[in-house]
């Protein structure tokens, strides 16, 4: 996941950011699939800072061997912070 820009997204009266999400999860030929979006908003004046994209695909291959891909992509909608994708990739083989 994309981590949160710094600058006011609280304060220190246990304001909290607005934050909308929505998923999706299902499964295709063994491969699960999610994806999140998701909109920020700042807590004091309620400006918008952006939406993030979250696609994740996880697949078993027999008992031991499990993969997956993730893939973020963060769109600005003020010129203060930039636009981020991010993309990672996991095999894991357990024993």
């Amino acid at each position: 996941m994309l981590t949160w820009p710094v600058a006011h997204t609280g304060d220190t009266r246990h304001a909290r950011p607005f934050f909308f999400s929505a998923a999706i999860l299902f499964t295709v030929a063994s491969l699960a699939v999610t994806a999140f979006w998701h909109r920020f908003d700042t807590a004091i004046a309620r400006s918008r800072l952006g939406g993030k994209f979250d696609l994740q695909l996880f697949r078993k291959f027999g008992r031991a061997t499990t993969a997956l891909l993730k893939f973020a992509h963060f769109r600005r909608d003020t010129a203060a912070y930039p636009n981020v994708q991010k993309f990672w990739a996991q095999i894991e083989f357990t024993h």
